[in-house]
This record gives C-alpha cells, sequence and structure tokens, in this order.
C-alpha cells in the first residue's frame, strides 16, 4: 500500500485497488478499491481461505515441500472458488480499468496470463517479488521425498489448475512466455542481504519500511505511547541481562510440539524472553511450563510495535520466522536473529541471514529440540561475530536507503521523495514512470508513461 499512497500523492495519477475483504480499510484515502464484478463475497472467503492454506503449510519442512503444499492447498476443491473468485475478478478490473500500468506481486501473475491481458491493453506489467532466490534441489532423496509425500495431491491438483486456467484464459487470453511477463521487477530490499546478483529485468529499491523510524529516541517514545508498562519492563534489565524478543507474524501456525519445544529452551537462560503470540495461543505456552513462569524473566504480549521493540538497546537476539519486514526491521536495529523459516521466501531470507551474511542461525522448526534452541540463542548471543555482522548489515542497509534518497532528489519526480520511507517506494514509483535514467538505476529501461492510471493487485 505504500506505493500506492505515492502514486495518490502525485499529481494527476488515478489509482485503483484489487483489495477486499479484512484488507479493504489498508487502501489509501484517494485510491479506488475493487471488490465488485459479484466477488466482494469471493474476497472474503479468499481471505479465510489463505490464512487455511498458510497454516497447512507450517509444518512443511522445506522451502520445496512449502511450495507443493500452497499448490495443492490453492487448488483444493474447498479454497478453489476462493481463489478463482480473486483471480478472476483481478483480471476483471484490469480489463474494466484499462490501466497503463499494472502492479502486482510477483504470485499474482497467474502463468503470464494478467501480463498477457497487459500486453493487449497496451499496458505495462510490473512485479514486486522477494529479493531472494528459490533453493536449489540438491539433493535426490528431497525430490523423492517430496513426491513420495504429496505426489498423490500434486496429481488431484493438476485438473483443478487446468480449471482455474481456462477460467482465467477466458478473461485475459493467452499467457505471455515467462521471459515476457515483465519489463521490471522491483526488489523492495536491500541488495547487501542477497548473495546473488539481480537479473538485467531486477532492480533493488530498498525496503518499503519507514527504515528512518528505527531511530533509538523516536522509537523509545513510540514504545511508551504504546505500553508504558512494556516499556519499563524492557527498562528493568541491566546491560547484562539481554532480552530475546520472539514473534512469528500473522499466518505462521505453530503446532503444540513446536511451542513447547520452544518454551522449554527459551526459559531457563542467562536472558529474558518477550514472546509476541495471538492471544489465543498463550494459554497452550503457558501451560507447557507446569507452573506460571517469572514474569520478570518471560513476558507474552499478543502484539507489540515490532520495530521499536528490536530497536530497544536491551534487545540483543531476534527468533523470528523470517518474513521479509521482520528482516528489515531487525537489520535496520541491528539485531542478530535466531531464523526458524516456516514457509516460502522465509526460507531463501533466513539463508540470505545466516549463510550469507551471517548475522544469525538457522533452526529446523520440525527436528530442533528444546536444547538446539537453547544452543542457537546462547550463540547468537554469547559470539560477538553475529552482532558485528548484524552491524555491518545495518550498515549497508542505510546506505541503500541514503543512495535512494540521493537518486530521487536527482531526479524530476520530487512529489515521489520522501526520507520517511528511505527511498523503497518512492523509488519504485519513480522508476515505474520512467523518471529516473537507466544508467542511475542499476542498468534498467524505464517505461514511459503516458496515461496516468495504474492498478494494484493485493
Amino acid at each position: 500500500m505504500r506505493l500506492a499512497e505515492c502514486f495518490v500523492r502525485a499529481p494527476g495519477w488515478e489509482v485503483h485497488v484489487w483489495l477486499g475483504g479484512p484488507w479493504r480499510s489498508m487502501v489509501p484515502e484517494g485510491a479506488t478499491a475493487h471488490g465488485e464484478f459479484g466477488m466482494e463475497e469471493g474476497i472474503e472467503q479468499w481471505a479465510a481461505s489463505l490464512a487455511r492454506v498458510f497454516a497447512g503449510l507450517s509444518d512443511a519442512p522445506t522451502w520445496h515441500a512449502s511450495l507443493a503444499g500452497m499448490v495443492t492447498g490453492c487448488t483444493s476443491e474447498d479454497v478453489l472458488p476462493s481463489v478463482e473468485a480473486f483471480t478472476v475478478g483481478a483480471a476483471r478490473m484490469v480489463r474494466m480499468v484499462a490501466p497503463r500500468v499494472v502492479v502486482a506481486d510477483g504470485a499474482y501473475q497467474s502463468g503470464g496470463r494478467i501480463p498477457g491481458l497487459c500486453r493487449a491493453l497496451g499496458a505495462t506489467f510490473v512485479a514486486l517479488q522477494c529479493p531472494g532466490r528459490p533453493e536449489p534441489w540438491t539433493k535426490t532423496w528431497e525430490v523423492l521425498s517430496l513426491l513420495r509425500k504429496h505426489g498423490k495431491e500434486l496429481a488431484r491438483a493438476a485438473p483443478m489448475g487446468d480449471r482455474l486456467n481456462a477460467l482465467l484464459e477466458a478473461e485475459t487470453g493467452p499467457p505471455l512466455p515467462d521471459p515476457e511477463h515483465t519489463w521490471l521487477r522491483l526488489l523492495p530490499g536491500c541488495r547487501a542481504l542477497v548473495r546473488e546478483p539481480p537479473t538485467s529485468q531486477e532492480v533493488f529499491v530498498g525496503p518499503f519500511l519507514p527504515i528512518a523510524e528505527h531511530d533509538l529516541s523516536g522509537a523509545q517514545a513510540h514504545l511508551q505511547s504504546h505500553s508504558a508498562d512494556l516499556a519499563a519492563w524492557l527498562d528493568a534489565g541491566s546491560p547484562t541481562d539481554p532480552v530475546v524478543y520472539v514473534a512469528f507474524g500473522t499466518l505462521a501456525r505453530l503446532n503444540v510440539a513446536l511451542k513447547y519445544r520452544l518454551a522449554a529452551g527459551l526459559t531457563g537462560g542467562a536472558w529474558r524472553v518477550l514472546w509476541s503470540l495471538p492471544l489465543a495461543q498463550h494459554d497452550e505456552v503457558m501451560s507447557t511450563f507446569g507452573k506460571t513462569p517469572d514474569g520478570s524473566r518471560f513476558r507474552l504480549e499478543p502484539f507489540v510495535p515490532q520495530a521499536q521493540v528490536l530497536a530497544h538497546p536491551r534487545v540483543k537476539c531476534f527468533m523470528t520466522h523470517c518474513g521479509q519486514n521482520s528482516i528489515h526491521e531487525a537489520v535496520a536495529a541491528a539485531v542478530p536473529m535466531v531464523c526458524v523459516p516456516f514457509y516460502c521466501d522465509q526460507y531463501e531470507w533466513a539463508s540470505a541471514v545466516c549463510k550469507h551474511r551471517r548475522a544469525g542461525l538457522r533452526l529446523d522448526k520440525v527436528t530442533a529440540t528444546a536444547l538446539d534452541v537453547r544452543g542457537a540463542v546462547r550463540r547468537v548471543l554469547d559470539e560477538p561475530r553475529f552482532a558485528a555482522n548484524a552491524r555491518a548489515c545495518r550498515e549497508d542497509l542505510l546506505d541503500a536507503c541514503q543512495r535512494a534518497d540521493a537518486l530521487l532528489e536527482s531526479s524530476a519526480v520530487a512529489h515521489f521523495a520522501s526520507k520517511a520511507s528511505c527511498g523503497g517506494a518512492p523509488l519504485a514509483a519513480a522508476l515505474i514512470v520512467g523518471a529516473v535514467s537507466k544508467e542511475a538505476a542499476a542498468q534498467t529501461q524505464p517505461c514511459k508513461v503516458e496515461r496516468a492510471c495504474a492498478c494494484a493487485i493485493q
């Protein structure tokens, strides 16, 4: 939505967003939210269906297993109608609005059919994609294990996928071949976090998060206004009594066994624990202790302002599911991580943090024991190299933000410039309208926009 906000602020742009259900309130004022075509109920169902699919992925042991689970989950008989409502509705919106530019998550290319529709309408398709890379197929046993576990489900998914493709093709026409899907892929992250170089179509524009808010004084004030009690709890410890902050996002679902292993491994160490966890799951965690834990050492919260918590000087380690926002918030605060990826791009981010930048350690959510959890946290806290590497990541991130801001200031799009966003969303907007030169924007050919109308599919 930050990208949509940039276009709403810019003069002469008309912004349409395909977004409904519980996310409708996120559409910025001034943009037109779409859920018509008789699809509003379908979008509501899509939100619930998506949550069920992701909950089912939480036990997937590898990136590839989570991808297989995504395919079989989205093509199951109870979820497919919602998927159809969402994807077909998005195509109908594009056809009705006939925009000059369509910006969508890379996952919503629909096998090249949305880009194909854009080509037919004379529109440009721009993808927002995770900056990481899928894990390669390196072990034969992984392939065999995946086929053994998901082969039947994948076989059943094939005709469902064919049905969805037929519905889409009726709306969009034939798909574009993969190399022609987009003229530009915008990667909302920091280049320094990713080992592999970008392709000729890809540009790292920096995170869309307001990184400038991560200064310590501002973070402390925000945290105090959110919860004076939580701020006091964080302040209460000494510099030699670090806090381990634990959070696994909003979609990951931890089974009871994993909660038990995490709770057992996190307690009893030379650190305090702050765990952000949905309120409905608090009792499950508490039941693993047998008695109420010491509130001064172990604290559960249903929600915390994560960026501000990470910026607190007592927080020295972050146990995370490795969502893109969480990774960048931790890097912005120079906090090393214990990575517990659950599915899809989270494995890519965990690899970037642990293998490429060596700013953390990775745990397997299926096999890690309580001793593994405790050992990983202890190492991240005790070995100075993890904190040093996290600080180096922060410097690279801030440098990228500053260069993005400078690039914007030197271009002809002052209405996009916004240091509060550290360049990510405004730079992406500037690239889309072709306001930044090819040489200045990592050798990417900009596109001249003649019709000031953009669609976003979220």
